[in-house]
């Protein structure tokens, strides 16, 4: 009986053996995946509620693409003409955003396709209600004292994090893609040029799109635009 054991103990340690992993076998390649959001972009006075989409791209380790990658998105029947959208995630960005008044937003739900190494990877949003809408972040006014632009705006209910910028001539001349979750937001008046008319303009985000690795792909992304209703100027 005793051998009957041993010998029975020999094989399960030979099969364990054989079933342990190689030492120094390489790790699975990382898998992408993919999120996203759509939702409402409203802007003050604007006569349709646009569309807002968000796009988030990583790989299955946490670790961003490599290298820029199209994500192609489709809404609902009669979503921009019924054709498609494109977006890009740059290489060690993470996300891609749009806010557009030139889309009008459609009720339901978006999907997102992208295509890496010959694979064909695609996700879906949350169902988009056009009901759903981030307030404006209005009044927004200005001020400049020679040395510091204030841009100041109230705070909006489930806004996440802001974006100012200032305007000349369809150019933006500071601010953009600066996200901030502080008001007010303040520039050098050494950008401005003397005795120019510039516009300010506020972006409010329901997601944290200043923290884009960690950023949480909310249900619905929504997004709002205020402005002062008349330019200022910056005076020697």
């Amino acid at each position: 009986m005793r051998k009957y054991g041993g010998l029975t103990l020999i094989l399960t340690l030979l099969l364990a053996s054989c079933s342990s992993p190689t030492v120094g076998e390489p790790n699975p390649e990382p898998k992408p995946v993919m999120q996203l959001a759509a939702g409402t972009f409203s802007g003050q006075g604007a006569p349709t509620t646009g569309t807002a989409l968000l796009v988030k791209l990583t790989l299955s380790d946490g670790s961003a693409v490599t290298q820029d990658t199209q994500v192609t998105v489709n809404g609902p029947k009669g979503w921009n003409k019924d054709e498609p959208l494109n977006l890009m995630v740059n290489a060690k960005g993470y996300v891609d955003w749009l806010v557009t008044g030139f889309i009008p937003v459609v009720e339901g739900i978006y999907q997102a396709s992208v295509n890496i190494a010959g694979q064909t990877y695609t996700a879906t949003s949350g169902p988009v209600r056009v009901t759903n809408l981030l307030d404006a972040p209005n009044p927004v006014t200005v001020s400049d004292n020679g040395t510091q632009v204030r841009v100041t705006w109230p705070s909006v209910n489930n806004a996440v994090v802001y974006s100012s910028r200032i305007v000349n001539g369809g150019e933006t001349v500071a601010g953009t893609y600066i996200f901030t979750r502080t008001i007010p937001a303040t520039y050098a008046s050494s950008v401005l040029a003397p005795n120019t008319d510039y516009t300010a303009s506020v972006l409010a985000f329901n997601a944290a799109l200043d923290t884009e690795k960690v950023l949480s792909v909310p249900a619905q992304f929504n997004a709002s635009r205020a402005a002062p209703t008349a330019p200022f100027s910056h005076l020697p």
